[in-house]
């Protein structure tokens, strides 16, 4: 096993966090053995970028391969497996008010970047600068400086990938179709999905149009448009069955979409 790294200040323990806009904490490489381990169940403080040079790893219950980019959060656990000998990985850690605009949305993410030899090369001018004994304040800007560019490149390259078809939400789209009696919370269907509320939430608008709440309401709906027009159900049985509580709430709900009651919808 080889690990290379630098820290900010030459610190043993560069784990920090700052209200400064861009702060360098400490990047390095390490070259593991098959089965090395490594578990922070309560994550750092800090934001975690890694690029996996070489080999396989699983890394929170996901298999990743050379090419692969992950991104961690603050305080997220971070559990990792070396899956094949000689497995070389480049890590970066930093904090700061430009890291939590990048990033603070985002939950564990994986993209194949193509910013690989830049993340390396960044990681490897830090280790040889930050090992002159005394850094000048002068090249811990530029280092800061390097670092803002790249990770506002990754932040961009994975606002790419974002755009482009996302499976994890077509899961709970396809979960809240088969399942619309089924009354969940944005948080859970944002567990699901393994992603934080608030990304979530944003992704699944940007995809679908609507919140998650109002597209499963717009699918009962439908469904109880389809029950008034074909069976003789009552109206409130056809509230309990789609799993309405309240019939007179989903009589106010169906007036609102539709314009009518369901009552007067029926005939």
């Amino acid at each position: 096993m080889e690990i290379q790294y630098a820290s900010y200040n030459g610190a043993v323990n560069s784990d920090r966090t700052s209200n400064e806009y861009i702060k360098f904490n400490s990047c390095g490489w390490g070259l593991y053995p098959k089965n090395f381990s490594m578990k922070r169940p309560n994550g750092r403080l800090d934001y975690m970028i890694a690029y996996i040079s070489n080999g396989k790893v699983n890394f929170n219950d996901n298999i990743l391969s050379s090419g692969d980019m992950y991104i961690c959060r603050p305080g997220q656990s971070q559990n990792l497996l070396s899956l094949e000998e000689n497995y070389l990985h480049y890590w970066i850690h930093f904090t700061g008010t430009a890291a939590d605009r990048l990033f603070k949305e985002s939950n564990y993410t994986v993209i194949k970047s193509t910013l690989g030899d830049r993340f390396e090369k960044f990681c490897k001018e830090t280790v040889r600068t930050h090992s002159i004994p005394k850094i000048s304040h002068y090249d811990s800007m530029i280092t800061e400086g390097k670092l803002l560019t790249l990770i506002t490149s990754i932040a961009k390259e994975m606002d790419a990938s974002d755009n482009t078809k996302d499976n994890r939400i077509e899961r709970i789209i396809k979960y809240i179709c088969d399942n619309p009696s089924v009354s969940l919370t944005n948080q859970q269907y944002a567990d699901m999905a393994n992603m934080s509320k608030y990304y979530f939430i944003r992704k699944f608008v940007t995809i679908v149009g609507t919140s998650p709440q109002k597209y499963r309401q717009n699918i009962l709906l439908e469904k109880a448009m389809l029950l008034l027009e074909n069976t003789t159900l009552r109206i409130n049985e056809i509230a309990y069955s789609l799993g309405f509580d309240d019939s007179l709430y989903f009589s106010r709900l169906f007036k609102k979409q539709y314009g009518v009651s369901p009552s007067k919808y029926r005939k």
